[in-house]
């Protein structure tokens, strides 16, 4: 018996020794991955589309990608000299170059060069592009199916679309040349998806043309036969066949451009546009490859998306833990729950009263609050109501723009923001960005009584607004009630898709409540939004003395003249009573110091209106 207990304490012991390991292992594993969740799930590496510009998309992009410049949140550039340099070089013509830093590399070991900046030319310049595409009412592809058989990108940039002349190129650089000014100048054209994975994926199975001397590898600084670039996986690079392990896929994508080869330009295209979507990763995570401090490495579309560090990256802001898990598969009162259980480390759900009620139920969870979209009350002026001036028999337009000032006039803005919950907003133009002082906003006095014809009877007033929302609920309330005071009833158009109904139903609505995002091409943006039939003119709102301004303001290469161009676009907008910012829509972010994951610094609450969440990353990173 005494023998025997001491085989059993022996293999209690080993047994105690096991268990102490995996638990070692385990905690060392938790310490150094971090798991967030969010609200909104990713939709695509690929920034120049629909999808890869959604709030997810661009938050995991904000890990795994890097460029010459980012957009701040007040809309300017700001440059990142360990990937490269962006230099204008002429203003007559506007002429740019763009420089690599030497020994910048994509995640699979192969360097980035002038082709992947010449590949993104082409695609968003649309000079390739042999169809123009069908947009959805969100900015998405109609048809798909109706562009696998041309050239298509169907990505075309308004900044771009002036870069006509096919760019000169060698291997760390490429200078475009403008036909015309172009105010965003700074940020039109970065390094986007790699052109050796895209042109392995589009023509590996074709025939393989063969580079011409004006781009062979030599020039590009590739070196060749190489199998690094035939990445099976974002990390991992696998030759797929001993053609392919000897192919220089970025030159080989570099002549069909600068040929207009158009053989290998249609799959090309195709390829570009979808093989970075998060189904296509799914199954194949080839196109993962990567230029920033993370890589993706597993994607599980709609739930998680799975990143570790990417030991190739050699910029100034390397990853600070070995893998990063974005999970967007819990709603926000799970996501609250999965915080106090340490399934994750680091929560954004939407900003609700149940959610803050939640976080307060976890003892030293910390919130950290912010402030988001700018909400506006946009003016349609060709619905047939009280602000259209074809509703009026004579003095339409003096009348209408009359009636707009007076309701707008009618609202008090910092009632309407306490009401809410929310920042007061002066920012007009939210498309660039919300610099630390707007121009301050100008409302007409407040009116007494009836408009238009000095009738008692209430004017009607159609308020386009989603009400799912809990702060736009308490707008809209609070709204109605200040404008009923000056001889508006408020009738509230309740829906759940705000782009849609916006376009497709003008006439039913008079005002819509609008959140405002950053526009990645800040002045174009504006001009898309505000110039009289604009791609995003919900308004109808058309006016030449605006037109001349944002034209103006579109071809200054000037920055700061830029932005003293957009303050008198806003004087001209205040007197035409189309529209009145209110308040920026509430966000928040939390993590709990007490939970067994690793510690978590420099928090903040995530800005899913800009363009760039990558200083939000900021935790992340060393």
């Amino acid at each position: 018996m005494p023998g025997r207990r001491r085989v059993w304490g022996g293999v209690t012991l080993a047994l105690a020794l096991a268990l102490t390991g995996c638990t070692s292992d385990s905690s060392a594993q938790r310490e150094t991955t971090a798991t967030v969740a969010v609200s909104y799930a990713f939709g695509s590496l690929n920034a120049a589309t629909a999808t890869g510009r959604t709030p997810g998309s661009t938050l995991v992009r904000g890990l795994t990608h890097i460029g010459f410049t980012t957009l701040d949140a007040a809309g300017d550039a700001v440059a990142d000299t360990s990937f490269g340099t962006v230099e204008k070089t002429s203003d007559s013509p506007l002429t740019v170059r763009y420089t690599i830093a030497e020994g910048v590399s994509w995640s699979d070991g192969v360097p980035v060069t002038g082709a992947d900046l010449l590949l993104e030319w082409a695609a968003r310049s649309g000079q390739l592009d042999e169809s123009v595409p069908t947009l959805d009412d969100d900015g998405s592809l109609a048809d798909t199916s109706s562009l696998d058989d041309a050239v298509s990108f169907a990505a075309t940039s308004p900044a771009l679309v002036h870069a006509t002349a096919t760019p000169s190129f060698d291997a760390r650089s490429l200078t475009l040349v403008y036909d015309q000014p172009v105010a965003d100048w700074q940020v039109a054209l970065d390094v986007n998806l790699p052109a050796h994975v895209i042109g392995r994926l589009a023509l590996d199975s074709e025939p393989t043309p063969t580079p011409t001397a004006s781009v062979a590898a030599p020039s590009l600084g590739v070196v060749t036969p190489t199998a690094t670039e035939e990445a099976a996986s974002p990390t991992a690079p696998a030759s797929s066949s001993p053609s392919s392990a000897s192919t220089d896929w970025a030159a080989v994508v570099a002549d069909a451009i600068v040929h207009v080869d158009r053989t290998a330009l249609v799959p090309i295209s195709r390829t570009w546009r979808t093989a970075a979507d998060a189904d296509s990763l799914a199954a194949d995570l080839s196109a993962a490859v990567s230029d920033g401090p993370y890589v993706i490495t597993s994607v599980d579309p709609g739930n998680q998306v799975v990143l570790e560090k990417n030991d190739a990256y050699t910029g100034a802001n390397p990853a600070r833990f070995s893998s990063v898990v974005v999970r967007s598969d819990l709603a926000p009162l799970d996501q609250v729950s999965a915080l106090g259980s340490d399934e994750v480390d680091v929560v954004a759900p939407v900003d609700t009263s149940d959610v803050r009620s939640a976080l307060a139920g976890i003892g030293g969870a910390t919130v950290i609050d912010g402030a988001d979209r700018v909400l506006q009350l946009q003016i349609g002026e060709t619905s047939g109501g009280a602000f259209d001036a074809a509703s009026y028999a004579a003095d339409g337009a003096v009348s209408a723009t009359a009636a707009r000032t007076a309701f707008l006039g009618s609202l008090d803005r910092a009632a309407l923001a306490a009401a809410a919950g929310a920042e007061l907003s002066d920012t007009v133009f939210a498309q660039v960005g919300l610099p630390s002082s707007a121009a301050p906003v100008t409302q007409a006095p407040a009116a007494t009584g009836a408009v238009a014809d000095a009738t008692t009877a209430a004017v009607p007033v159609r308020l386009l607004v989603d009400t799912g929302d809990p702060v736009r609920a308490a707008l809209v309330e609070a709204i109605t009630t200040q404008a009923a005071a000056a001889g508006f009833a408020v009738t509230v158009v309740d829906t759940s898709d705000l782009a849609t109904t916006l376009w497709s139903n003008p006439s039913d609505w008079d005002v819509a409540l609008i959140p405002v995002s950053q526009g990645e091409l800040p002045i174009a943006s504006v001009l898309a939004r505000w110039r009289s039939g604009g791609a995003t003119n919900v308004t109808g709102h058309a006016d030449p003395a605006l037109d001349a301004v944002l034209d103006q303001a579109a071809t200054s290469i000037d920055p700061s003249a830029a932005r003293s161009l957009l303050t008198q676009a806003q004087g001209l907008l205040d007197g035409a009573g189309v529209v009145l910012p209110l308040v920026r829509q509430p966000v928040l972010a939390a993590t709990d110091p007490d939970g067994d994951g690793p510690t978590i610094t420099g928090l903040t609450a995530p800005t899913w209106g800009s363009v760039d969440l990558a200083g939000w990353w900021s935790w992340a990173r060393v």
